[in-house]
Formats: structure tokens, sequence, C-alpha cells
């Protein structure tokens, strides 16, 4: 996964909390292995309006897809499956 652009969707992730981090606070927040573990998301629709941010933002972007999808074709599933991963893997705690 490529380094910039992951740094990218982190930022947004971690704005959508309220944390305003640099790329280096963003780095050293998660050398914990449990980082995500540590905020939650403020509501299901916060969360789904980040899985529909990060949809565009890979259907829009060749040079994001690239770097962070397996197969990067320019379909609009393809690259909402994408963001579920990534909401799935690496995301906040769900909202209750």
């Amino acid at each position: 996964m490529d380094k910039d652009h992951l740094m990218d969707i982190l930022q947004e992730m971690f704005r959508r909390v309220g944390l305003e981090y640099s790329p280096d606070e963003i780095a050293e927040f998660t050398k914990d292995p449990r980082w995500y573990m540590k905020k939650q998301w403020p509501s299901k629709e916060e969360e789904e309006a980040f899985i529909k941010w990060l949809t565009s933002h890979l259907y829009k972007s060749a040079e994001v897809r690239k770097g962070i999808m397996r197969a990067p074709l320019r379909n609009k599933k393809h690259c909402e499956k994408a963001a579920r991963e990534f909401w799935f893997m690496y995301s906040w705690c769900s909202a209750p």
C-alpha cells in the first residue's frame, strides 16, 4: 500500500473524529498495534460518509487506486468494495 495515499486517507479518517493530526503525528499514533481502538466513529452515518468519501476518492484517482487497491479498476463497485475493506481493516471502532 502506497504510504502517501494511505496517509491522505488516514488524515481524512482522523479529521472525521475530531483529530487534526499531521502525517508525523499520525505515524506516531499508529505505532500502537491497537491504535484504532482509541477512538470511535461518532455515528453510523459518519462511518458511511467516510466509506462514501473513500469510494469517490478511489474512483476519481487512478494514482490512488493503484496505491491502495489490489485490482485498481475504475469501477464504482470495485472502489466501494476496496473502501469497505479499508474501513473494516483500518478504521475506528464502530459507533454504537
